[in-house]
């Protein structure tokens, strides 16, 4: 779905931004290296 809008630079509709299924994990190793850092909700 994703990569379609960006092939045709399209908005993305219909997911608000704040919707959490936009949100993904931060990898641990970002994580470890910053301390200011809080892993995303339900990861």
């Amino acid at each position: 779905y994703f990569h379609d809008l960006m092939r045709r630079e399209e908005p993305a509709k219909g997911l608000p931004s704040g919707d959490e299924r936009l949100r993904l994990p931060i990898p641990q190793r970002e994580i470890d290296a910053n301390p200011n850092l809080v892993q995303n909700e339900g990861y």
